[in-house]
């Protein structure tokens, strides 16, 4: 059990350090942890529950996950049911370095990205959104995918929606290709573009 582990402290320059004086007062997290298994071979389970979790100057409430290490992959279940976000998440994460053949699919029903301090756009603006990621090798015959579903932002005056947000890297004959399409565009690039780039993309898109 962990009651007001200042995590920050223990992992300096992590996203659980305060970045400003103001925020410094509330960087203690609580909750509660249980890990069981075995190291060798690797093969444990995991619950936690934490009350609040001080990440990225934000101080989120009424997080839990559970999952299980076995050998080379994570498998794990985030659900968080804070005022400025709501979602539910399943994960598989390969631990061998490069992470190909990983997964996400996220139910996203309430996030503000900017009092989250994800992004400094979009003002009090709410957003809700499907969420599916797979990231596999640049060369693979189906490549990296993300797809939004559902998308809905808005700040009480405007608002805006987008059915399908598709993304696609792939590698083929040593060019990078970037594909989006959506409910109203589509756009095909080529060239030296990464899967980092894919936020960038969404964005600009």
């Amino acid at each position: 059990q962990l009651n007001n582990v200042n995590l920050g402290r223990l992992l300096p320059g992590s996203p659980f350090e305060a970045k400003t004086q103001e925020s410094s007062i509330a960087t203690t997290s609580a909750g509660k942890v249980s890990v069981c298994g075995n190291l060798s071979p690797l093969n444990l389970q995991f619950t936690s529950l934490f009350s609040h979790l001080f990440l990225n100057d934000y101080n989120y409430s009424n997080l839990a996950a559970s999952g299980n290490v076995d050998k080379n992959k994570l498998n794990s279940k985030i659900s968080v049911n804070d005022k400025n976000l709501i979602l539910s998440a399943t994960g598989v994460m390969n631990l061998t370095g490069n992470f190909y053949g990983s997964q996400l699919t996220a139910h996203v029903t309430h996030i503000r990205p900017k009092t989250l301090h994800l992004t400094d756009q979009y003002g009090e603006a709410a957003a809700s959104a499907d969420i599916n990621l797979t990231y596999s090798t640049p060369t693979s015959s189906e490549g990296s995918k993300l797809s939004i579903r559902n998308f809905k932002m808005g700040d009480g005056t405007t608002s805006f929606a987008c059915d399908t947000l598709q993304l696609s890297l792939r590698n083929k004959n040593n060019t990078n290709s970037l594909k989006l399409k959506s409910d109203f565009l589509d756009a095909h690039i080529s060239g030296n573009v990464g899967i980092e780039k894919l936020s960038d993309a969404i964005l600009t898109f």
